[in-house]
């Protein structure tokens, strides 16, 4: 494993606020947990086309960056309650246990309070099944993006990081 962050935004948008959300949260959490290095960024918005119809170069490549995250910051807004069919698409490509060793922190754009959740009820335990250490997700309301770098630091605070067992 290489280490380093990696940012992947499911956001099928291009640019988005999912992403500069994630791209704060991934810095922040690094320094946090002082984790060096730069933060590498997938927009699966840029691999979109070459997803479906079958094997794909660039999706596989951008797997192997994933896989090989210290810290694997995965963000996508709330589609029909949970996280977008891109990102679906994409995690689906990566084999049983791709994830082994990587800490993953899912992270949310909710449009309403009836969101709040999907994070860990959809997202989490995709990436749990993958092999990856999740931290509970970290989930800013549309309304909120504003103030995100206070949510965030709140949710650091908090201790989220700490409350799930990071190591399998």
């Amino acid at each position: 494993m290489s280490g380093g962050v990696v940012v992947l935004v499911g956001n099928p948008r291009r640019p988005s606020r999912t992403a500069a959300l994630a791209l704060d949260a991934a810095r922040r959490i690094a320094r946090h947990d002082e984790i060096g290095g730069e933060v590498t960024v997938v927009e699966l918005a840029d691999l979109a086309a070459g997803l479906l119809p079958g094997p794909s170069r660039a999706a596989d490549d951008a797997r192997r960056v994933a896989a090989s995250a210290e810290l694997l910051v995965v963000a996508t807004p709330v589609y029909k309650g949970a996280y977008t069919g891109l990102l679906k698409v994409f995690l689906d490509g990566f084999g049983p246990a791709a994830l082994d060793g990587v800490r993953a922190v899912p992270v949310v754009v909710a449009a309403g309070h009836g969101h709040l959740t999907a994070g860990d009820r959809f997202l989490a335990p995709v990436l749990e099944e993958l092999g990856a250490s999740v931290a509970p997700a970290l989930t800013v309301l549309e309304a909120d993006l504003p103030a995100s770098g206070y949510i965030i630091e709140g949710w650091l605070a908090s201790g989220a990081l700490a409350r799930r067992e990071l190591v399998r």
